[in-house]
């Protein structure tokens, strides 16, 4: 099966990875990236939070491999996810709408080679974890 990621997250993709090598440079946090069985999180929020995002996708996903039996919940390459530290940031990648930004806590898209998940504020609640 063939994945086609979009024109944009590419270009979204390379600005990541560049803003990592720059970011060793100047006082802005620094991406890093979690891979678990069946996901790959980049994120600004640091290593903890990667993992924490990570676990919880993996828990999501047995959960529908359980209720969803005759579903596959195996992709061939992992989703990626970009996790970033604060909303903010989301709001930079978001569909227009009327020339703003619409609210969104995440967005997917879905190519031929990859899948991407990208998520706003990644603290713990909004992970269901608690305070």
């Amino acid at each position: 099966m063939n994945f086609r990621c979009s024109s944009l997250f590419q270009h979204y993709l390379a600005f990541i990875f560049l803003s990592t090598a720059c970011s060793a440079y100047a006082a802005e946090p620094q991406w890093v990236q979690v891979q678990s069985s069946h996901f790959s999180v980049i994120s600004d929020a640091g290593e903890k939070r990667g993992r924490d995002v990570a676990v919880r996708f993996e828990q999501m996903r047995a959960v529908f491999a359980t209720l969803m039996v005759k579903a596959n919940a195996n992709l061939p390459v992992p989703l990626e996810i970009v996790a970033f530290r604060n909303s903010r940031e989301l709001r930079q990648v978001a569909p227009l709408w009327q020339g703003k930004p619409v609210q969104v806590a995440g967005l997917f898209q879905g190519g031929e080679e990859r899948c991407f998940i990208m998520l706003g504020y990644v603290g713990r609640e909004s992970l269901g974890g608690g305070a």
